[in-house]
């Protein structure tokens, strides 16, 4: 039996904009100006939790009341995410196929109300954050986790992102990566998909 592990951010959920927007106007409180291209170009390459760290250490400041700050303003928000294009029709052609579907990703509780708003809460066994206790990617702690609480065979398991640093948490928990890219030419050692329904192919 195939299982899909997913991403949650720019990979089933379009939140990108909601994230930018919100650290944008948190760093304008303290008068950071950093234009939202930017902001956006650094959480892409890692995550906003190691944007913030390498803002600190490039103003030798700390910067934990801006980030409580930021989840609080991204919370005016939640309600606006919606889902990636075709996420739900591709949730529904796994979940029919009786795939196990699980989501690793490095949002905390936020996560829970963004699925059930989008009513793809029913697919998945289980999701897993660091806010649990697993490391945060690149690794492949979470993915680890749930192949071992469900007993999943690596050889049939599947992590979904749209960002190297999930490629990396596949590779190190040692399941086979699929990128969410527009880009074909990239070096990365996984399999590429430009839309969600591709991932139907995998189940063929």
């Amino acid at each position: 039996m195939k299982s899909f592990i997913f991403d949650l951010d720019g990979t089933l959920i379009d939140s990108y904009c909601a994230i930018v927007l919100s650290i944008y106007e948190s760093f304008k409180k303290i008068n950071l100006n950093i234009d939202k291209d930017t902001i956006y170009k650094n959480i892409i390459k890692t995550s906003v939790s190691q944007y913030f760290k390498s803002l600190e250490n490039d103003l030798g400041i700390n910067l934990d009341f801006v980030r409580k700050d930021y989840l609080k303003i991204e919370k005016n928000y939640l309600n606006d995410i919606k889902l990636m294009p075709n996420a739900l029709k591709m949730l529904e052609e796994l979940y029919k196929n009786n795939s196990n579907l699980f989501i690793f990703t490095h949002r905390g509780e936020s996560r829970f109300q963004i699925l059930k708003n989008n009513n793809i809460d029913k697919y998945f066994i289980d999701t897993i954050s660091p806010y649990e206790g697993v490391l945060r990617k690149p690794s492949g702690d979470g993915i680890n986790y749930l192949c071992n609480k469900y007993n999943l065979d690596k050889k049939e398991t599947y992590y979904v992102g749209d960002r190297l640093i999930d490629m990396e948490s596949a590779k190190d928990a040692g399941v086979f990566g699929i990128l969410l890219t527009n880009d074909n030419n990239t070096n990365i050692d996984c399999f590429i998909i430009n839309d969600l329904l591709d991932l139907i192919e995998f189940i063929k």
